[in-house]
C-alpha cells in the first residue's frame, strides 16, 4: 500500500527533473525556430545599382549558424565610388598639408603696428592718387606759367602750397578711410587658411562604414517555473485520485469485515 502514497520530497525532485528536460526541449525548440525564422527573412537583394547577398560563414561557439552580408555595386556605380573616395582622401591630404603651413603661420602674431597698417594704406592709396596727383600739379605748373607766374616766385609758391596741402589731406583722408582694409588685408594670409582648410574638410567626407539591417532573432528562455507547477499540479492530482481509490478499497475492506463480524456473531 506505500506505493499508493508516493513520498513528497522523490515526486518534488522528478517534478524538477521532468520541468528541467522539458524546459531544454523547448529551448531547443525556440533556438530552432529563431534560426529558421532569421534564415527565412535573410532574402537576398537585387537592384539596378548593385546586390546584398547574404551567406553563412560557420557556426558560432553554441553551434547557431554565422551569416555574412556582402554588398556588391554596379561597374558602374562602383567605379564612381572610387573615384570619390579617392577625391576625399586627395581633399583630407590637401587639408593636412594646409594644416602644417598654419601652424608656422599661426605660431606668430600678425603684425598690426602702425607701421605694418601706414605701409599697408601706401599699397591700397598712392596707385590711385600718385597719377592723379601728378597730373593736376602737371596741369597746375602749366596754368601758372600761362598766367605769366614764374617758379620760385611768391605766387607761384603759394599756388603750389595750397596745392600741396590739398594733397597732404586728400592721402590722409584716403588713409583713414582705407585703414580697416589695410588691416584686413594684413590679416589675410591667416584668414585665408583657415577658410582653405574649412572648405578642404568640408568637400573631403570621412563617412562611417555603413551596415545594412540584418534580421534580428527572438529567442524566447524557457520558463521553468511554469514547468515545474504544472508538473506538480498533474501530480498532485495523480496523488488525489490514488488517495481517492485507495479509500474507496479501505472501504469495501471496511464492510468485508464488518459483513463478517455480523456473521460470525449470528452463528454464535
Amino acid at each position: 500500500m506505500g506505493n499508493l502514497f508516493g513520498g513528497g520530497a522523490k515526486q518534488t525532485m522528478m517534478a524538477t527533473m521532468v520541468a528541467q528536460q522539458n524546459a531544454e526541449k523547448q529551448a531547443q525548440a525556440n533556438k530552432e525556430a529563431a534560426i529558421a525564422g532569421t534564415e527565412m527573412s535573410m532574402v537576398d537583394q537585387y537592384t539596378p545599382d548593385g546586390s546584398l547577398v547574404f551567406k553563412q560563414i560557420g557556426t558560432t561557439d553554441s553551434g547557431s549558424p554565422r551569416w555574412a552580408a556582402t554588398t556588391t555595386l554596379d561597374p558602374t556605380q562602383q567605379a564612381a565610388y572610387d573615384a570619390q573616395k579617392q577625391v576625399d582622401l586627395k581633399t583630407n591630404t590637401l587639408a593636412g598639408q594646409q594644416l602644417d603651413r598654419a601652424t608656422g603661420l599661426l605660431s606668430e602674431n600678425a603684425d598690426l603696428s602702425d607701421a605694418a597698417i601706414k605701409a599697408k594704406t601706401d599699397q591700397i592709396v598712392n596707385p590711385r592718387l600718385d597719377k592723379r596727383y601728378a597730373d593736376e600739379e602737371a596741369s597746375l605748373k602749366q596754368s601758372l606759367i600761362n598766367r605769366g607766374l614764374r617758379e620760385g616766385t611768391q605766387a607761384f609758391n603759394d599756388a603750389m602750397l595750397s596745392f600741396n596741402q590739398g594733397k597732404t589731406d586728400a592721402y590722409s583722408t584716403e588713409a583713414l578711410g582705407n585703414r580697416q582694409q589695410a588691416i584686413q588685408e594684413l590679416l589675410l594670409p591667416r584668414n585665408q587658411i583657415y577658410n582653405e582648410i574649412a572648405a578642404l574638410m568640408g568637400t573631403g567626407q570621412i563617412e562611417s562604414p555603413k551596415f545594412v539591417s540584418t534580421p534580428q532573432a527572438n529567442v524566447q528562455a524557457p520558463d521553468y517555473g511554469q514547468v515545474t507547477q504544472a508538473f506538480t499540479q498533474a501530480n498532485a492530482a495523480a496523488q488525489q485520485k490514488k488517495a481517492a481509490a485507495a479509500g474507496g478499497l479501505f472501504g469495501l475492506i471496511g464492510s468485508g469485515l464488518q459483513a463478517a463480524g455480523s456473521a460470525y456473531g449470528a452463528k454464535k
